[in-house]
């Protein structure tokens, strides 16, 4: 297997587009924004006691907060059964980033590479 390794996530070599190909390199950059897109977007998830189920508010919020059904699984909390709340999630920060940033994006990921390396070959690195 001659030639440069595969890196999960990135394209193989020769599916870069080449400088004869200008639709193929937007299409490129565009996917990379709408990469920095989704890794600045955050979700947020609002939950409250559902108080028009309950009869007596107070101690029917109480025994719900009490009765949660709540495990601590693999460092995941896992919660089933979820009644007696309302929720809402949304996810916010969605606005399309600028391709003049693209500079400043590539700067950042040379110091995440350069990092990463540093604590790799530390030892540091979980």
């Amino acid at each position: 297997a001659d030639g440069p390794p595969l890196v999960p996530g990135q394209p193989r070599p020769e599916s870069i587009p080449g400088d004869d190909d200008p639709d193929g390199q937007q299409e490129l950059v565009r996917r990379f924004l709408v990469s920095k897109t989704a890794k600045d977007c955050s979700v947020m998830i609002t939950l409250k006691p559902d108080t028009a189920t309950c009869t007596n508010a107070t101690s029917s919020v109480d025994q719900l907060l009490r009765g949660l059904p709540i495990k601590l699984v693999a460092e995941r909390t896992v919660v089933r059964g979820f009644r007696g709340f309302a929720y809402s999630i949304a996810a916010v920060d969605l606005d399309p980033k600028p391709h003049k940033k693209m500079p400043h994006y590539l700067e950042l990921d040379e110091e995440m590479a350069v990092t990463y390396e540093l604590l790799e070959r530390s030892g540091e690195l979980l």
